[in-house]
């Protein structure tokens, strides 16, 4: 393992501070400390920013692919990157480079998470060079920022289940709980990490399938997502035209993370859609470390997912690859209602103040206003290009990426305020600081922050 380490002393002291001070009750310190921003999975920040142009571009920074990895930012505003050889980076605000250490070149990094012990927690996959058919390893690996980036402990997956998913966290007393879903031969499993002792329970669900490596048409999706940007350089040509090497393969798998609420009493009710493998709800205890199903839906199995958002009164917003958004009480499965919009919605939803919902379709971003009857999207945005990243939000403009670049949009849809060009897009999700600057990871290996 290599380190690079440009720091002071006493920002490095600000940074063990910074994590002390970090909230002990779940996510609701109201930063982006994660994938979509918090365990709700809600895509806001409630801070103005400015629209994503070439005049507001505040740095940018060379890092590498990052694959579907999207930036997070932990404490002192520090924005943390994973990408698609083994690197994990944190820049300041103002883009001086903090840290920089590679866990591993074949390593195709999650999104990161920032902890509520100040840790940071992602997920890996990797090939094993040699097998055929191929076979695959994950592990969950955890961070220490301080002084420099450290290592501090990995874990394999068990039993040869992988993902491409971001782990959620929670901390309850003096105790950190990890949540990852797993995918194996005919079965995948939600696993629970406890602190630095590992896996304390692997809940099995039976699949119909094999979902290891199940077969089925998103990685033409995502070519659809990377060859947009390709093809803006030669626009006569189609998109569909292109050909890249191993995009069928399981590393272009894109797997939905959880979102869990928050009960009094160390008790959790997680959300896990998984490819293939239906929906359901577990609730968690931090007390007895129990995991109980909740509820499960039937007849959806055959499905790939984006992850879900969870709105405070617990309803829950989820899209498949089928066109679906689909609707329902994170606590029960009740009120289940389905509105199909005719292409793959593979990204999270983006949840406003008052309830509203915007999310991103292949070619699309929809309005489903907190009132709906469910029978159609209030109004829709057209993409350039396709994308599979999910929509922002701040206080006042909603930030869309995909193939060709980024458009900021208001909250009613009714209009682009601008739209930022660079080629090779839609993968990576927005994130929103506290300051009000918007971070984006490109595909040409930037990290871009407008403000």
């Amino acid at each position: 393992m290599r380190v690079k380490l440009n720091s002071h002393f006493n920002k490095g002291l600000l940074i063990l501070i910074g994590s002390l001070v970090i909230s002990c009750a779940g996510d609701g310190d109201a930063r982006w400390f994660q994938f979509h921003g918090d365990a709700h999975n809600t895509g806001f920040m409630n801070h103005l920013t400015v629209p994503a142009t070439q005049t507001t571009i505040a740095w940018s920074r060379p890092i590498g692919s990052t694959g579907f990895s999207s930036p997070m930012i932990g404490a002192d505003e520090i924005v943390f990157v994973s990408t698609a050889d083994g690197k994990v980076f944190g820049f300041n605000p103002d883009g001086a480079l903090r840290y920089s250490v590679e866990l591993g070149a074949d390593l195709k990094l999650s999104s990161p998470t920032y902890g509520q012990d100040g840790m940071i927690y992602l997920t890996s996959l990797r090939y094993i060079s040699g097998t055929e058919p191929r076979q695959y390893k994950s592990a969950l690996h955890v961070l220490r920022p301080g002084l420099k980036l450290t290592l501090v402990k990995s874990f394999e997956f068990p039993e040869n289940t992988i993902t491409t998913a971001p782990p959620k966290t929670y901390r309850y007393k003096n105790d950190m709980y990890i949540f990852s879903p797993g995918y194996s031969t005919l079965a995948a499993s939600i696993l629970v990490f406890k602190n630095l002792s590992g896996i304390i329970h692997n809940e099995k669900i039976s699949c119909p399938g094999d979902v290891e490596n199940h077969g089925d048409d998103t990685w033409k999706i995502i070519l659809g997502v990377i060859s947009g940007g390709l093809s803006a350089l030669v626009p006569d040509l189609n998109p569909n035209n292109f050909e890249i090497d191993g995009i069928h393969l399981r590393e272009w798998t894109l797997d939905p993370t959880f979102a869990y609420l928050e009960d009094p009493e160390g008790s959790l009710v997680l959300v896990t859609p998984f490819n293939a493998c239906g929906l359901q709800a577990y609730q968690w205890s931090c007390e007895s470390d129990q995991l109980v199903l909740l509820w499960k839906k039937s007849g959806l199995d055959a499905v790939n997912y984006g992850s879900p958002g969870i709105k405070l009164n617990g309803e829950t917003i989820i899209g498949d690859q089928d066109g679906n958004i689909i609707s329902f009480h994170a606590r029960n499965g009740n009120y289940f209602r389905t509105l199909s919009l005719g292409e793959s919605i593979l990204s999270s939803p983006a949840i406003l103040p008052g309830g509203d919902i915007v999310i991103s379709g292949e070619k699309h971003v929809y309005l489903i206003e907190s009132n709906s009857t469910f029978e159609k999207a209030d109004k829709v945005f057209d993409l350039s290009s396709s994308t599979v990243a999910s929509p922002s939000a701040s206080s006042n403009f909603i930030y869309a990426a995909h193939s060709n670049g980024i458009f900021t949009l208001d909250h009613a849809l009714s209009g682009s305020f601008s739209t930022f060009s660079t080629s090779i897009g839609g993968l990576s999700s927005p994130a929103i600081s506290r300051t009000g600057v918007v971070y984006i990871n490109t595909a040409n290996g930037d990290l871009v922050a407008f403000k």
